[in-house]
């Protein structure tokens, strides 16, 4: 490996480290060693303490809640807006990044809009890049909802999962009748009461 391309695996390493992810993770994708890895760590941090120790959990795991689907299904819009076409066959390391970083802003901007902080973001960079591993292994998929309009994803085991944006919606409390504005000529669909 020459310099200019150890720098840019560095560079990258730092990127990912940055955001949180796992030393083994950033390994795999750098091939820069353990060593280098723990350094460029402590570095970042302060500390040598691997960040993220323990298995990577897997996708089922990650979709185990409609919280998480939602999110999940939020971060793969992103990742399939900004790789576009190709990540579903090879993973685009610098749309990943840009896409998680999008991602990121969107759930912040979620939770300053909820009261007294009470949302917390479930799809962290590990899951992030477990979600963008298997859109491109084909064990993620993604439908839009016939309900709400709206992209959500699933596993390719799973086919039957529901939509967990309408899910969350129908877990809300209602504190007033739903308002519904209806453009001429636009026919509404009923909706939970």
């Amino acid at each position: 490996m020459n310099i200019l391309e150890q720098h840019t695996k560095i560079a990258l390493a730092e990127k990912l480290l940055l955001r949180g992810m796992r030393l083994t993770t950033v390994k795999c994708l750098t091939d820069l060693s353990s060593y280098m890895l723990t350094e460029i760590h402590r570095e970042i941090t302060g500390n040598g303490a691997e960040c993220g120790r323990g298995r990577q959990k897997s996708t089922s795991a990650i979709l185990s809640s409609d919280t998480r689907r939602s999110e999940a299904s939020i971060f793969v819009k992103i990742y399939l807006h900004i790789g576009g076409d190709p990540v579903w066959t090879e993973f685009d390391i610098e749309a990943f990044i840009r896409s998680y970083d999008v991602h990121c802003e969107t759930m912040s901007r979620m939770a300053a809009a909820r009261m007294a902080g009470e949302y917390e973001q479930e799809i962290n960079i590990n899951y992030a890049w477990a979600l963008a591993r298997d859109i491109r292994s084909n064990v993620l998929r993604r439908r839009k909802c016939h309900r709400c309009k709206i992209p959500y994803v699933y596993l390719d085991s799973e086919p039957h999962t529901k939509c967990p944006l309408c899910a969350t919606l129908v877990e809300l409390p209602r504190t007033a009748p739903a308002r519904r504005y209806n453009a001429p000529g636009a026919h509404s669909e009923p909706g939970p009461s």
